[in-house]
């Protein structure tokens, strides 16, 4: 399956076709989301909506969002003595794959493309890191799988170094 990620401003969806679509992750909170807030989030700059679009059914298959945070460093895990008491983030905050197409490597690259923005966002702003709040057990294992790791006072609250991730891209290309 090919995919094309893009803004969700560019995907040729409008906001009322939005709220009519035919998207089900598994996660109602996730596609009602997409269906209710997106767009006008999106619209707002409150965050980016990203959807992964299919060529070959011309549909909305994925999505995930972004937006700036901070972590304080106090719960970071093995962090060097003088570090700032915070630190800049690009937060993904919501990320979600239709069912029909779950397990066949969207989730992976839609995280791929919001660690290459949050690589370009770099090169203008400070970001040290990129982080999700998992929502329950299951989507932290997720993110452990790819190497993210726990904050030690909010443990489904992980972040992966930016360090640490232009070093896999470079490995990987």
């Amino acid at each position: 399956m090919d995919w094309q990620i893009k803004p969700l401003d560019s995907a040729g969806v409008t906001r009322s076709s939005l709220k009519k679509y035919k998207f089900e992750s598994g996660q109602s909170d996730l596609d009602q989301y997409l269906k209710q807030y997106a767009w006008k989030n999106h619209e707002w700059g409150v965050s980016r909506v990203f959807v992964a679009y299919s060529l070959e059914t011309k549909t909305i298959q994925g999505f995930y969002t972004s937006s700036m945070g901070i972590i304080s460093t106090q719960s970071i895990p093995d962090l060097q003595e003088n570090f700032p008491t915070e630190t800049p983030a690009f937060l993904v905050g919501r990320l979600a794959v239709d069912i029909s197409v779950q397990k066949q490597g969207l989730g992976k690259k839609l995280l791929r493309h919001a660690f290459e923005c949050a690589i370009d966002i770099s090169h203008k702003i400070g970001v040290w890191a990129v982080y999700v709040k998992a929502k329950d057990e299951s989507v932290k294992k997720y993110y452990q799988n790819r190497g993210f790791i726990s904050l030690k006072n909010k443990p489904l609250v992980l972040f992966l170094p930016l360090q640490t991730i232009r070093k896999a891209m470079q490995q990987n290309t």
